[in-house]
């Protein structure tokens, strides 16, 4: 089978026309009406490090201690491995190859997704009926430029629009939220189709192919009173704009016209893609599963400190993360590290999280106990192996 996996960066539940947003997106509203798509899905952190570690290793960010993009994924197999021994294709298309995936043999980086011609091409020129591609588009992400830019040029542009933000709230928001909007609605028109194609064509029989298309996160533009200073606009905290993205799986008969009740995390992505491919699936225990292997009563989702962009790496998980959440259909358990704050919501009454209960408020009985556990769990992995020079060439150093 053609698999292709699309991940836009930055992509929220309610943006697309199909979940009831503003954005004009009549692909991907296609994609979703005939094939499978999700109305509750979460990631398992509110950036990109952690959030795509989980969705190809199916385990949640605090059993992996992922902060840098040069860091290995842990040994065993991924997402990427085990479509190869299932004897497909292998290859991943990443906004930068010197970052994202750098440390991954396996994602089998070919380019970088910014050159969109390049990676459709590359798509419609393989001629293997099984292939698995993995695509993480970057026009989506602040400042939501339809150009190809690179680290150093984005990082210097981001903070310039951040210090507006910062400075005049209420007059730049409305315009990033605007540029955030076209930058979809491009995606949907410019690029979404022609893959859609590329991805079909050349497979086995109508049954043969499949486009899966979400976010590694949602986005916010500072609502709650305090402008991000790090991860750019997404990365600070555990709420919902942040956390649920949409996610739509096109292409067997099997998945056309379904709509996936209940709660999905990020973590099923790459089991459910492995078994629709009808590829073995990850060994050992994994925390995500397959949505066709019964529901999930939770999710877990985890954000950390600033540690990207630094020399000086963390020495211990109580360093590392700030912040856990237990996501559930009803309620949201929050769990603030640094202060020991802990806050209960309910999602059904209180959806955008502002009317915080205390505990014990008729949140599950065992979620406390879970974020306990998890925090148990933490691990803060070993920090990449860089000489200056390359620290220097990443932006790391000034």
């Amino acid at each position: 089978m053609r698999v292709v996996l699309l991940v836009a960066d930055s992509l929220r539940a309610d943006a697309p026309g199909f979940a009831g947003g503003t954005c004009k997106t009549p692909t991907l509203d296609r994609l979703a009406s005939e094939g499978l798509r999700v109305p509750l899905a979460v990631s398992a952190a509110p950036w990109t490090v952690p959030s795509l570690s989980t969705m190809v290793t199916a385990l949640y960010p605090h059993r992996l201690g992922l902060y840098r993009w040069e860091q290995p994924l842990p040994e065993g197999a991924n997402l990427f491995s085990a479509f190869a021994d299932g004897g497909h294709r292998v290859a991943s298309f990443v906004f930068d190859p010197g970052y994202l995936f750098s440390a991954v043999p396996d994602a089998g980086v070919v380019g970088s997704s910014q050159q969109l011609d390049a990676v459709v091409d590359w798509i419609d020129g393989c001629d293997s009926p099984d292939l698995f591609v993995f695509v993480h588009y970057w026009g989506t992400h602040f400042p939501y430029l339809d150009k190809p830019m690179t680290v150093p040029q984005w990082s210097s542009l981001s903070n310039q629009v951040v210090e507006a933000l910062r400075a005049e709230p209420e007059v730049v928001r409305p315009k990033l939220k605007g540029m955030y909007q076209l930058a979809i609605e491009k995606m949907d028109e410019r690029f979404l189709p022609r893959l859609a194609a590329a991805t079909a064509r050349h497979a086995k029989g109508e049954d043969g192919w499949l486009i899966a298309v979400t976010g590694d996160h949602g986005e916010s533009w500072g609502e709650r009173g305090k402008v991000a200073d790090v991860f750019d606009l997404h990365g600070n905290h555990l709420r919902d704009e942040v956390l649920r993205v949409p996610l739509v799986l096109s292409g067997p008969k099997r998945l056309r016209g379904k709509i996936r009740g209940g709660l999905v995390s990020l973590a099923d992505l790459g089991p459910t893609l492995l078994d629709v491919a009808g590829v073995a699936p990850l060994g050992g225990k994994r925390d995500g599963h397959s949505l066709f292997a019964g529901g999930r009563q939770s999710a877990l989702a985890c954000s950390m400190a600033d540690f990207v962009a630094k020399p000086q790496p963390p020495a211990n998980p109580d360093e590392l993360w700030t912040a856990l959440c237990l996501r559930t259909p009803a309620h949201k358990l929050l769990w603030d590290l640094k202060s020991s704050t802990r806050q209960v919501f309910d999602l059904t009454a209180d959806p955008n999280e502002e009317r915080p209960l205390p505990p014990g408020s008729g949140e599950p009985a065992e979620g406390w106990a879970e974020l306990d556990r998890a925090k148990a769990e933490m691990v803060c992995a070993p920090p990449p192996d860089l000489a200056e020079e390359r620290l220097r060439a990443l932006g790391y150093l000034g």
